[in-house]
């Protein structure tokens, strides 16, 4: 269950977990299986229950119970399609009266994992950092909608690693 998994190994990354079931689901399910988990997780901690946002569930640290943001994180739901590239669960609540669910792929995304990897090996996450927030800023100037974080930080990785390590 993926409670207990981040509970019990915090340092591990999530997309390696999996709820029982999960594939059996559809995706209105999985997503709110997700939530609930994580409503679980943080049930006694200073964490906000996760929120369902269109592509992310969005967890809130607050202090003292002070409305101020102190800290905040956001979890996407993921998987491969057939050609190995991540593809993200969007959830589209302004489809006509229905609710619309979509698999997103995250062009270039295959081997992003193991070149974030090799990235960290050579000492060069700090490059990775500071051009995921330059290529961020970018996007955002310019009112693009269409690279949500988890795109830049994929562009950011590919570009890092294309320029030391390949």
């Amino acid at each position: 269950e993926l409670c207990n998994a981040v509970k019990n190994n915090p340092d591990e990354e999530l997309s390696s977990y999996s709820i029982r079931g999960y594939n059996n689901l559809n995706n209105s399910q999985k997503k709110n299986n997700y939530i609930n988990s994580f409503i679980d997780l943080f049930n006694k901690s200073s964490l906000s229950d996760g929120k369902d946002s269109t592509s992310v569930i969005t967890s809130i640290l607050h202090f003292n119970d002070s409305p101020k943001v102190e800290f905040s994180f956001d979890v996407a739901i993921l998987a491969k399609n057939s050609d190995g590239d991540y593809c993200r669960l969007i959830h589209n609540k302004n489809y006509g009266i229905y609710d619309q669910w979509t698999w997103c792929q995250v062009p270039s995304s295959k081997d992003v994992r193991d070149k974030a990897i090799a990235i960290k090996e050579n000492s060069l996450w700090g490059e990775v950092r500071a051009k995921y927030l330059d290529k961020k800023n970018m996007y955002l100037n310019r009112g693009d909608k269409n690279h949500p974080s988890f795109v830049v930080y994929v562009e950011s990785i590919n570009e890092i690693y294309r320029r030391y390590i390949k």
